[in-house]
């Protein structure tokens, strides 16, 4: 399924029609651990004066096995996600529609990411000493298993719907509605309707070019764990851009949250989230493509490893 799903992308991007494209201060990257699924956890830093399609393809795998007394958690799967976005404006509006395709299940990636940990000198969390290439999401609590995942499935995730307005020559505010499209018993969805906003202020200098901005967002807790889920989260973002030619821009963005469940002691569940993006963005004529990779700078409570893949199309 993950390979159809690449080949479903590249179809679409081939057939997208091309238009001019403004630089946009960030890209959209975030949390895409199965256990932030349920929160509305918004993409920042979109660039204000944009118009048109994009499409992207994000690629995580995560890797958790913790236990404590009474509970123990396991997340050990792949998830492809394909997001479809639209951006517009109304006058002095900007606003927008992010859709989601979710395929969740064992992917491919488990023996390249080992190679590359050891690689480097970092930690494997014990990967090595679990068959590669499997799906197993797991919650017990006293004895009782919560949420039991074994098999690996597909569908539509969670809509946002979100509009902005520019508060002077550098700043902005955003609001975001999130509908309950994704089945929460699958992990694809909140199963509630969420609201959040946050404030941006982005900034462009002859070579460099960023953003930083900070959130709110309130889901009521529905679905899997509801017992321990925290219906409050605050976010923040930031980026530096650097327009290296005038074909390529390197990027570096930092994607962070406030923990998103409670009344637990395993840490992949009560720490907040801290990601971080490295890559580019490739020009060609009316059309960007992006390119980065993620790691967990906090560790545990956000997929281990990530690509991010868009094609933007606008002006």
């Amino acid at each position: 399924m993950t390979h159809r799903a690449i080949r479903f992308a590249i179809s679409l991007l081939l057939a997208l029609p091309g238009a001019a494209l403004a630089d946009a201060a960030g890209v959209s990257v975030r949390n895409e651990a199965s256990s932030a699924r349920g929160f509305l956890l918004p993409a920042l830093g979109r660039d204000p004066a944009g118009q048109g399609w994009s499409l992207q393809l994000d690629l995580s795998n995560e890797f958790v096995v913790q236990q404590e007394p009474g509970e123990s958690l396991i997340l050990d799967s792949e998830t492809a996600s394909l997001r479809p976005n639209w951006q517009g404006r109304l006058g002095d509006w900007a606003l927008g529609v992010d859709l989601q395709f979710l395929h969740q299940g064992g992917g491919f990636m488990d023996g390249p990411i080992q190679d590359w940990h050891e690689f480097f000198g970092l930690p494997n969390a014990g990967r090595e000493r679990r068959a590669e290439d499997q799906i197993q999401i797991q919650y017990q609590r006293n004895g009782n298993s919560l949420a039991d995942f074994t098999r690996s499935g597909a569908g539509l995730g969670d809509t946002q719907l979100w509009l902005g307005r520019a508060l002077g020559e550098h700043s902005l505010w955003r609001l975001t509605l999130s509908l309950p499209t994704g089945d929460e018993q699958q992990l694809r969805g909140s199963g509630e309707l969420g609201v959040g906003g946050w404030l941006e202020s982005q900034w462009q200098g002859q070579r460099f070019s960023g953003f930083t901005a900070v959130g709110l967002s309130h889901t009521p807790a529905g679905g899997l764990l509801t017992e321990l889920r925290r219906e409050t989260v605050g976010y923040a973002g930031a980026a530096l851009n650097w327009r290296w030619t005038e074909w390529l821009l390197m990027r570096s963005q930092l994607y962070a949250h406030s923990p998103l469940y409670q009344n637990t002691r395993i840490e992949g569940l009560e720490r907040p989230g801290l990601q971080l993006s490295l890559g580019g963005t490739l020009q060609f004529g009316a059309v960007a493509v992006d390119i980065l990779f993620q790691e967990d700078v906090v560790t545990t409570s956000s997929a281990d490893f990530a690509w991010h893949l868009a094609v933007r199309l606008g002006n």
